[in-house]
């Protein structure tokens, strides 16, 4: 959900923090008010909007589209009208989410076998994901289903909207650990030795330890984290995304993840990082409307 609130981040003056803050929690209740028979609607209206507002973004969604999809500038266009259309109608979903996983007729899933298995094997389970779809409601899927899940959380520009972020989880049955924290490295081992699934999103180029994996036929900075902790711990780890398929109807795929280790750990950990980084491609492939391109996915460079 940070990623969504980021966007209207402000380093400036803390009163206009406050008022998009005061701002903020008036849209929330409204929104809440609002069933979901709309959000098609108008999440398209706001995506529409926000297309023509946010330039910076929807420019560098352009160039990444027709750099790493090889699309030429209407059809990266195109993708980039989507994708604000999609990432306005999760947004909306966010403040429903109880309702929408109630109903099972929303929500198909592939493989869920292969999750249950793992979590069964009692050695907790690391889930790997990444911003597609609707990635809040994949989780609280999970977690309507009985699951332990904790997930690591970007910090946001204020600590009021981390709260609500926390208390919003904490509502489906989610525990969150904030990213970067010098204590978030042993909290996960913690969540993991309870027998907890873990969630954790490898998209973002972020401050955090990592390796360069191959990411759309390019080095891309990756936290390390997933492999590094089942490699070690020798937990089961599990890729798993969301995309939508129409009003309020979501598909969720779950992927078994094998790899025989070589007992070189550095080695290792970039060989199950570009395997993880190759299904989450696959995946945005198959819906490119549905990721999150005006990330700066790329920007950290091999020295």
């Amino acid at each position: 959900m940070g990623f969504y609130l980021n966007l209207f981040k402000s380093k400036t003056k803390p009163i206009r923090r406050n008022l998009l803050y005061y701002n903020g929690l008036i849209y929330f209740e409204v929104i809440k008010k609002i069933p979901a028979g709309w959000f098609e609607k108008i999440g398209n209206l706001i995506g529409f909007e926000a297309y023509h507002l946010f330039y910076y973004e929807r420019n560098l969604s352009v160039s990444q589209l027709k750099k790493y999809l090889k699309v030429n500038e209407k059809t990266a266009k195109n993708i980039t009208k989507e994708m604000f259309c999609n990432f306005a109608k999760s947004f909306l979903e966010l403040f429903n989410i109880e309702k929408l996983i109630s109903d099972e007729s929303n929500i198909q899933v592939e493989n869920i076998d292969i999750l249950m298995k793992k979590y069964q094997e009692g050695k907790g389970v690391i889930l790997v994901s990444g911003h597609i779809g609707n990635w809040e409601l994949l989780v609280s899927y999970f977690a309507n289903k009985g699951l332990p899940i904790t997930v690591i959380m970007r910090s946001i520009y204020d600590d009021r909207l981390n709260k609500v972020i926390i208390d919003l989880r904490n509502k489906w049955g989610i525990e969150s650990i904030i990213r970067g924290d010098s204590s978030a490295l042993g909290k996960m081992k913690s969540v993991l030795k309870n027998k907890r699934v873990l969630g954790l999103l490898i998209d973002q180029d972020t401050n955090v330890p990592g390796v360069f994996a191959p990411f759309m036929g390019e080095p891309a900075y990756t936290p390390k984290a997933p492999a590094q902790l089942s490699l070690r711990f020798d937990i089961p780890v599990i890729f798993a995304y969301t995309y939508r398929v129409g009003n309020k109807k979501h598909n969720i795929v779950i992927e078994d993840i094998s790899y025989a280790r070589t007992g070189d750990e550095e080695k290792d950990i970039l060989e199950l990082t570009t395997i993880l980084n190759k299904k989450l491609e696959n995946a945005i492939k198959s819906h490119p409307e549905q990721w999150v391109w005006h990330h700066r996915r790329w920007k950290t460079k091999e020295e």
